[in-house]
């Protein structure tokens, strides 16, 4: 495949020697397909470098799955942290007599509501300390 060839959804492409398709049939393209060539002519592209182009790709590879790993903690922080701030309104809103229940695995216990206060702080503040 050359990488230069440029795809574009609902061209049709000369397929040679697919097992499901007999050899030399002409096919539409869809955008699912057109993905897959386009990777499939990065991937062949890749091979061709020369050895220290190949090296740094593969460094860059690296840092952009580290890249993947860093946003997906910090979306799940974001999450965390939105979550935490509507638990400490909803506490904010309760009045002093008012019972805030905590769950324990299957169990609601009662629980203070300055202790539930404070330790939704500090989980604000540990999740804001990570972000």
């Amino acid at each position: 495949m050359n990488p230069k060839l440029k795809i574009r959804r609902g061209c049709r492409v000369r397929v040679a020697g697919n097992r499901n398709l007999p050899a030399q049939q002409t096919v539409a393209i869809n955008d699912y397909q057109l993905a897959k060539l386009s990777i499939l002519a990065l991937m062949s592209a890749t091979r061709s470098y020369p050895p220290a182009y190949q090296e740094k790709l593969e460094a860059l590879q690296s840092h952009n799955a580290t890249l993947r790993e860093l946003v997906s903690r910090q979306q799940q922080f974001e999450a965390q942290h939105t979550e935490n701030a509507m638990v400490k309104s909803e506490l904010d809103a309760l009045r002093a007599d008012e019972p805030v229940l905590k769950m324990h695995g299957k169990v609601l216990v009662r629980q203070d509501l300055q202790e539930a206060k404070t330790t939704v702080g500090q989980r604000i503040k540990m999740i804001e300390g990570e972000l």
